[in-house]
């Protein structure tokens, strides 16, 4: 059975790559009928960050990522740490080493290009030094069974190796009892009976050091495949500073999970190499670990929010209306639009609008579009407007007001609202003002000086008549000014 894990510290929030070797451990599994687990690696109590944890697990479920059985916590399996570790010295496969701080001091200053030789190392060691707890030193020349190199193949990058001459003695078990990661990551992947590790290549240097230990306990090595990195566009590292780097951050930017889920699948994995977008149950069927290319991937938000923008397309009204809800929770200063009854009708109106919403990228352009334009007017939301034909503007947006004012009814219908435009075309020749700017000047009176934005037609209807009314009025006075 295929048995993969996914194993993060809570020292932060889930990184986008995170997040993709998640994603390629859950398909593997998923895939094959296995089981995904997951594994805290908490035992470095110095970097565990508040929240840290609640942030990874909500990240996680809400890309769709869930994991089978319990949630292995590392801190809690010292105990067995310490047992394997004590059992690889019984077995000759490493050694108690009673060095001081100061004595490994010297020795790399007498000996800088040379790796740490511990005397205890020696067939015939020195006596135990009392008062003094030693650690736990993994063996590389037994483990390595006196070969010159230790190898594994890599299911990404094919057969790698590395001479043992690179290899230090490693400390297993701290002086204080403590376990290392290389040795708890180990012990916890055999206990889980983790079939296939799936993680980043900058783990490489540790996988032939974490080999060694399974040849010192004579346990089965699982299949490894390292996944290249995630660059930015510039061809390095993803950094805060150049952009978004973790889950939540785009959650707040209003990404749908689907779409995330669905360009970080298919970043590093070409599939058919035809199909950029496709749903969970496709990509299933189609993911290949053996596929991820060599590679690292260039992270490209620009095909980002064109996938973004094709699931909000095909999302339904309720789903965008509770996504939106779910988005403005995540933020201090939105989260009261929610309790604002006038705020969720019109931002119900608006998802109502297929039209509109097809033109927003995410769901904070669509929140922020109905908190800026289709909310109530804010009085000080317009100073002073210039116009380029300013007195013909006047005009029309006089008479438009004077039409509006021929019915009574709250809202303004589509057949109304093109009615008035055709009167308003008509009287454009005489004001010598050509349709496109005719247009313009009605926009912008009802958007605050916005010249760019929907059609006409979609703003009137999502706005009351006394409000186009008063922005219009609004409007004449600022071109005044």
């Amino acid at each position: 059975m295929t048995v993969t894990r996914f194993a993060p510290s809570p020292s932060g929030y889930l990184h986008i790559g995170s997040a993709r070797t998640a994603l390629f451990n859950w398909l593997t599994s998923r895939k094959d009928g296995g089981k995904f687990l997951l594994r805290i690696e908490d035992t470095d109590s110095q970097r565990l960050q508040e929240n840290a944890l609640s942030s990874i697990l909500d990240s996680m479920l809400w890309l769709g990522i869930t994991w089978d059985g319990e949630t292995v916590f590392q801190s809690l399996n010292k105990t067995r740490h310490q047992e394997v570790a004590h059992s690889l010295v019984e077995k000759g496969a490493a050694y108690y080493c009673y060095m001081s701080k100061e004595e490994i001091e010297d020795f790399h200053q007498l000996h800088p290009t040379k790796k740490l030789i511990s005397p205890w190392s020696a067939a015939v060691p020195p006596s135990p030094i009392k008062d003094r707890s030693p650690v736990i030193r993994l063996r590389v020349s037994h483990c390595a069974h006196n070969a010159e190199y230790v190898s594994f193949t890599d299911t990404v990058r094919g057969v790698l190796t590395v001479t043992c001459s690179e290899l230090d003695d490693m400390i297993l078990l701290r002086s204080d009892g403590t376990p290392t990661y290389m040795l708890a990551v180990v012990v916890d992947d055999h206990d889980m009976n983790i079939s296939h590790v799936i993680r980043g290549d900058d783990h490489i240097s540790n996988t032939f050091r974490q080999i060694l230990i399974y040849n010192g306990m004579k346990w089965n090595i699982p299949k490894y495949t390292h996944i290249p990195l995630i660059h930015d566009m510039d061809g390095h590292k993803l950094s805060k500073r150049k952009g978004a780097i973790s889950v939540e951050e785009y959650k707040k930017m209003g990404y749908l999970p689907e779409a995330l889920r669905n360009y970080l699948i298919r970043l590093g994995w070409g599939g058919d190499g035809t199909t950029e977008i496709a749903d969970i149950s496709m990509l299933l069927s189609k993911f290949s670990i053996d596929e991820i290319s060599k590679s690292p991937s260039r992270f490209d938000i620009a095909k980002l929010r064109n996938i973004n923008l094709h699931y909000i397309k095909n999302a339904s009204p309720q789903d965008l209306l509770h996504a939106c809800i779910e988005m403005l929770r995540t933020h201090s200063t939105k989260a009261s639009l929610i309790q604002n009854e006038l705020y969720m009708d019109k931002l119900q109106l608006t998802i109502n609008c297929k039209e509109l919403v097809d033109r927003f990228y995410t769901l904070e352009e669509l929140v922020l579009f109905v908190e800026k334009y289709i909310l109530p007017f804010n009085k000080d939301a317009i100073t002073h407007i210039v116009e380029e034909n300013k007195d013909a503007c006047r005009i029309i947006l006089q008479q438009f007001l004077i039409l509006l004012q021929n019915d009574n009814s709250e809202q303004v219908s589509l057949n109304e609202i093109k009615g008035i435009l055709d009167a308003l075309f008509i009287l454009a020749s005489s004001v010598k003002i050509q349709k496109g700017a005719l247009i313009q000047c009605i926009r912008r009176s009802l958007m605050f000086g916005e010249s760019n934005g929907p059609d006409i037609k979609l703003i009137t209807s999502l706005l009351a008549r006394s409000e186009i009314v008063y922005r219009v009025h609004s409007h004449l006075k600022a071109i005044d000014k």
